[in-house]
């Protein structure tokens, strides 16, 4: 059964690659100096963000991104804002895609207030399951003047529970 299973596995990824997908997330946290709930322990700050896939036919999809972040260093600093979204085109299919990417980010703390852009072009190739070597190049590595190249491999570790309820 295990075989055929994969295989149905993997066929539906093949067709559904590209399928509306949403994200919602909120995550917020405290600092706990010397670790401890005690005077000495303030809120640090909080995130929210969104994600969206938008599938384009069968040979394409389109991600957009949102994330708003509030956060202080410590109890007596003031909180730093930042905002910032981004959307990346994909071309392709499941297995391979060149891509094209764009992000802005603005940010406001005591230093005052500063904007950011950056975008990228690149592909990635599924060289055997769960493993996808991706090169691109852009300018969102370092100086905005610049342009830079980055290759990497990336895959799955497992797709195997780890951690299961006791029968």
């Amino acid at each position: 059964m295990g075989p055929k299973l994969t295989t149905l596995q993997d066929d539906y990824a093949d067709e559904h690659w590209n399928d509306m997908r949403l994200e919602v997330g909120l995550a917020g946290g405290m600092r706990l100096p010397d670790s401890k709930l005690n005077g000495d322990a303030f809120w640090l700050g909080e995130q929210l963000w969104i994600a969206a896939t938008f599938g384009i036919k069968s040979f394409g999809a389109i991600d957009v991104s949102a994330k708003g972040t509030i956060r202080k260093e410590d109890a007596a600093a003031t909180a730093s804002k930042e905002a910032s979204g981004g959307a990346r085109l994909f071309l392709g299919w499941s297995r391979f895609h060149v891509y094209g990417e764009a992000a802005y980010k603005v940010r406001k703390d005591s230093a005052g207030d500063d904007h950011d852009g950056d975008w990228g072009l690149g592909f990635e190739l599924n060289v055997m399951k769960k493993t996808w070597v991706a090169i691109g190049f852009g300018n969102a590595l370092d100086d905005d003047d610049d342009v830079q190249v980055l290759a990497n491999l990336r895959w799955a570790i497992s797709d195997k529970e780890r951690f299961t309820r006791p029968q």
